[in-house]
């Protein structure tokens, strides 16, 4: 159908107008981001990869939530290794004891017969005794020398000696007899301090200081003796209880934290630092852990605050946050809610 050029002209002015609110629309919906605006801090590149700096939870969320931070600081650390044991009014092990108790008969009766032995011989060389009587004494005398000798390897085999030596050992109010592997063995040493704690009493720790370490390893466990004596002046420990001691083997200063504020994540380990008004996350290389506490080598600085407790919580939003991708206008989550669960 043929139009005139005047009617073509005005219809493609209205085709304009209708169009021009839809563009600018989407005009503003594909805005740039404003280059005058600050950086945001520093996170994981993760989270800055999903548009997310930070995790921020209201009042009310981080109190349901249970969040409590620390001031992470360079102190005193004391490195542990923590093994079974087992009380004992003894510094010796049964095996040990009856090992000594063999070895001191074993060895009097070497000396009996060798002494009945020497007697008979001087009687037979005055003639007051028979020939049958010396050989008989002889054969008495050198089974008792084979009986000592195997009692000394047996001595030895537990890494004593077989005049008792290892036996001879202070006074302590009851004794631990830690099973340190041998891996272990090169840290440890006699002197140094040891805590013990039972199931009998959760959250008491009883002071001790390791006072011999056996010699040999053990065979069939691959462990030695660490003879412990503990301080328990009120008699409460009681014999054959079975616990944990924890021998001191290093004391240097080093930054740690609570364990309770480390997460796994991506085959390592993370934590949450407060940083402005939200939690960034922070990945981290850790060290020795002792007492609720973990040393950090990498990832953390002095004077950071960091989530003691409650880190599992920011880093459910974390996630969240990150597998949504950008968080509207800005990279902060921010989260509340009566349940603390809450929502972006």
């Amino acid at each position: 159908m043929n139009v005139p050029p005047l009617r073509r002209a005005a219809l493609a002015g209205l085709v304009a107008m209708a169009l021009a609110p839809v563009c600018c629309r989407g005009a503003r919906e594909a805005r740039p981001p404003d280059p005058a605006a600050p950086a945001a801090p520093s996170g994981s590149a993760r989270a800055e990869a999903a548009g997310v700096d930070r995790v921020v939870l209201t009042a009310e969320a981080e109190r349901l939530a249970g969040i409590e931070t620390e001031v992470a600081n360079v102190t005193p650390f004391a490195v542990n290794v923590s093994v079974p044991c087992r009380l004992s009014p003894e510094a010796e092990t049964p095996d040990e004891i009856e090992a000594h108790l063999d070895g001191q008969a074993a060895r009097a009766r070497e000396v009996r017969t060798v002494a009945e032995l020497d007697r008979l011989r001087e009687l037979l060389a005055r003639g007051v005794v028979a020939t049958k009587a010396v050989q008989d004494a002889e054969a008495e005398a050198a089974q008792a020398r084979v009986d000592s000798r195997r009692a000394a390897a047996a001595l030895e085999r537990l890494g004593l000696a077989p005049d008792g030596a290892e036996g001879r050992y202070p006074a302590a109010d009851i004794w631990a007899l830690a099973e340190i592997d041998e891996a272990h063995a090169g840290a440890v040493a006699a002197g140094d301090r040891a805590w013990i704690q039972v199931e009998s009493f959760p959250g008491t720790q009883f002071l001790g200081r390791l006072v011999a370490l056996a010699r040999f390893v053990k065979p069939d466990t691959r462990t030695l003796t660490g003879r412990i004596a503990v301080e328990d002046p009120r008699r409460r420990l009681r014999p054959q209880s079975l616990g944990t001691a924890s021998i001191e083997v290093a004391r240097r200063e080093a930054l740690s934290v609570p364990s309770s504020a480390l997460l796994y994540a991506d085959a390592g380990r993370i934590l949450f630092v407060r940083r402005g008004d939200g939690y960034e996350r922070a990945d981290v290389r850790v060290g020795a852990e002792a007492g609720g506490r973990t040393e950090i080598l990498a990832g953390l600085e002095p004077g950071e605050t960091v989530v003691a407790r409650g880190a599992s919580r920011i880093w459910g939003e974390w996630l969240k946050a990150r597998n949504a991708g950008p968080a509207g206008d800005g990279d902060d989550v921010r989260t509340g809610g009566r349940d603390g669960d809450g929502g972006p």
